[in-house]
């Protein structure tokens, strides 16, 4: 039976290699289009799952007018369901209360990871964490989910104190059961908002000024239920290694957003070293991560100071 513990998940080593251009690239890649070749998505769709399991007995409970599961007042160190009898959620505040709950609950198996801590902060900011980081966690959880010797237990997943990563682990878990279970978002966050006194926080924007814009883990949970329909994110075909290699800011720090658009960090007159492993890096560094991903423009954001737009237009990609 796999031990009680908090169990870390890190990526794995990578290798650097000088490429073609003279830039450092993680993951053993020898050049920036060889990089771009290995993040192109396949466009086959596959067929979602449909909604199962518990959440299709709340809804017809509710298509008989019976209210859903009773609501229950926030606490540290209480089991609060997911999914009944097979997935639930705590919040710990100390490793000494998870080692008291592990003795109390024989029937419950206790797990976490670090993954709901990855978010790496630019200033208030403090989360979601990134698409790597969701797929990496419901290979985690199915490790656990579907381990013979857990079957007729509970698998309950913990985070800490802090309303900030009890948060992102929130999001986690109904993105779990949106990915992996067909889920409606709806329905992934049901058990979540029946927890009483506003224990989870609302995302926000990277600036230190007062928050404005309140972005819920249910509408994060509407746009990976909708980036599925529109087959931009494929559980069966999505390579996280591949994606991690264009996150890295010692690489490109580059994110395909959607099929047709591209955002990345500025570039630079020159490579220039921000802090250890992260980099800016010239137009010319991106040309041919761009001929591959079939990027024929770039859009600046900011001052014309910061690099030559001749870097991208004698490569084939336009300028505005």
């Amino acid at each position: 039976e796999p031990s009680q513990a908090r169990v870390t998940k890190m990526n794995g080593d990578t290798h650097s290699r000088e490429n073609d251009g003279g830039y450092a690239l993680a993951g053993g890649l020898r050049s920036a289009r060889d990089l771009a070749r290995k993040f192109l998505p396949n466009k086959r769709r596959v067929s979602q799952p449909q909604a199962q399991g518990p959440e299709a007995a709340r809804s017809a409970r509710v298509s008989r007018g019976q209210p859903p599961e009773p609501a229950r007042r926030f606490m540290v160190g209480e089991v609060y369901p997911v999914v009944q009898g097979r997935l639930a959620f705590a919040v710990h505040s100390s490793s000494d209360m998870t080692k008291a709950a592990i003795r109390r609950r024989p029937d419950l198996f206790f797990c976490s990871s670090d993954i709901h801590e990855r978010y790496e902060a630019f200033c208030s900011d403090f989360g979601p964490v990134n698409l790597a980081a969701v797929h990496g966690f419901v290979d985690f959880m199915n490790e656990y989910t579907k381990h013979p010797q857990l079957r007729e237990r509970t698998v309950v997943y913990y985070a800490e104190e802090e309303p900030e990563l009890r948060t992102n682990a929130c999001f986690l878990l109904c993105a779990y059961l949106v990915i992996e279970h067909g889920y409606s978002p709806e329905g992934a966050w049901e058990p979540f908002a029946a927890i009483m006194g506003d224990p989870f926080l609302t995302f926000r924007d990277a600036t230190y000024q007062p928050q404005d814009y309140f972005l819920t883990v249910l509408a994060c949970c509407q746009g990976i239920k909708k980036a599925m329909s529109l087959g931009w994110y494929s559980p069966d075909e999505f390579i996280a290694e591949d994606y991690e290699v264009l996150d890295d800011p010692s690489n490109a720090d580059l994110h395909r957003v959607c099929p047709k658009f591209v955002a990345f960090k500025g570039p630079s007159e020159v490579k220039k070293k921000l802090v250890e492993g992260v980099y800016t890096f010239p137009p010319e560094h991106y040309c041919g991560i761009f001929q591959v991903m079939g990027v024929g423009a770039v859009v600046r954001l900011n001052e014309a100071s910061t690099y030559d737009a001749r870097g991208f237009t004698e490569n084939g990609v336009r300028h505005y």
